[in-house]
């Protein structure tokens, strides 16, 4: 029973962690609809933080990544090396 009960306990701490970093990650980084995804997250705790990670964080990190991959081809094709020297 002990062992049962402190799984539990972990896996409850876990989720309240994993609330918490969604929580403080929606404040920060969150642009758009903030106030939406903090009353989800508060009211729906662990399923919140669960669609707040899957649908607001991830689309936010794709368009962190386009913008990246975008600047560097536009770096590339605008430096002025001439690589045929090398």
């Amino acid at each position: 029973m002990a062992i049962t009960f402190s799984g539990f306990f972990i896996i409850a701490i876990a989720c309240a962690l994993f609330g918490v970093w969604m929580i403080i990650d929606c404040l920060m980084n969150q642009k758009e609809d903030k106030l939406v995804w903090v009353i989800v997250l508060v009211f729906l705790n662990f399923f919140g933080a669960l669609l707040y990670f899957f649908i607001a964080r991830s689309k936010r990190i794709d368009e962190c990544r386009q913008f990246t991959r975008k600047f560097d081809v536009e770096s590339v094709e605008h430096s002025h090396i001439d690589f045929n020297k090398f």
